[in-house]
């Protein structure tokens, strides 16, 4: 028995019966009977429609590009974060030089009192953030507890955890999920970095966050929108990187505060073998669709 199909399907068997001269079927006969059927299946990859051809070269090509997008992207941020790692371990000496230093100045006078003071706060609080970038960066020692989790809870979990107190609206379209392996810290702590997210471009004037979940064969959609300020075409590509933010100063730069949030995302995506991509447009609002792989041991 011999198949021959065309490339989506089966789509027939050759069966060789008994020769009439009662042979057995040789070496030869075979390789004759396989390439009739090469040939037949040339036949039936000429008669696919187009679109069917096209729709699968287009997929492909889509998996292919967000795969190198994927990698450009962690091999950016990972040697953002040797460096990162590097500066922070240096700045921790002059800090603590500069600390004892300033215990040493005599107490002469309120003017000196209230000057140590403010100084040794700005210090404890360039350590503070030294120490939270190092954690940040850490390539993680632990070993990583999965469990199997309804991310739809936990997306109601994470949702207690974000400030209440400012005007917005919440809109949930969960549908049923089956529980997958997951780390469910970190999944918590990437849908509470994306809603905060979604509340910095909100502002104080309010709007909605929109959070929906699906699934589809092999992964677990999750999409998190907002009708918040949106994204420029040239901050696109370089959210997913350490110290990029979009939240403006009074002097006009672009990268205030740290910018840690999208790209703590990103390694928790690339840690669970996801993928993450956005939609923006500046005035309207954001759309982040994450894919996570269905994971059951």
């Amino acid at each position: 028995i011999l198949p021959f199909h065309s490339p989506e399907n089966l789509e027939g068997l050759v069966v060789l019966g008994e020769r009439s001269n009662q042979v057995s079927f040789r070496k030869e006969d075979f390789d004759f009977f396989k390439m009739l059927i090469n040939n037949t299946n040339a036949l039936l990859y000429r008669l696919t429609p187009y679109e069917v051809i096209e729709k699968q070269f287009l997929e492909n090509q889509k998996k292919l590009f967000d795969a190198e997008i994927q990698l450009i992207r962690s091999k950016k941020i990972e040697s953002i974060v040797h460096a990162t790692r590097q500066c922070q371990h240096e700045m921790r000496t002059p800090l603590s030089i500069i600390r004892m230093s300033l215990k040493k100045i005599p107490d002469s006078s309120s003017e000196i009192i209230k000057l140590k003071k403010s100084l040794l706060e700005e210090i404890d609080r360039a350590v503070e953030i030294s120490k939270e970038t190092l954690i940040l960066t850490d390539g993680g020692t632990k070993i990583p507890q999965f469990r199997l989790v309804d991310l739809n809870k936990t997306i109601e979990r994470s949702i207690k955890l974000v400030p209440q107190n400012r005007p917005y609206t919440i809109n949930l379209n969960l549908t049923p999920l089956p529980k997958t392996l997951v780390i469910e810290e970190d999944i918590e702590i990437l849908f509470t970095n994306l809603m905060n997210n979604s509340l910095e471009a909100i502002g104080e004037n309010g709007g909605i966050i929109a959070i929906a979940t699906s699934q589809n064969a092999n992964d677990i959609v999750i999409k998190f929108s907002d009708t918040g300020k949106g994204i420029p075409d040239e901050l696109k590509t370089r959210v997913w990187e350490p110290y990029v933010s979009g939240t403006p100063t009074d002097i006009g730069n672009s990268n205030a505060g740290r910018g840690w949030g999208l790209t703590i995302v990103n390694r928790i995506i690339q840690d669970h073998n996801g993928t993450i991509t956005l939609e923006s447009e500046v005035g309207k609002g954001t759309t982040f669709t994450i894919k996570l792989p269905i994971k059951r041991q």
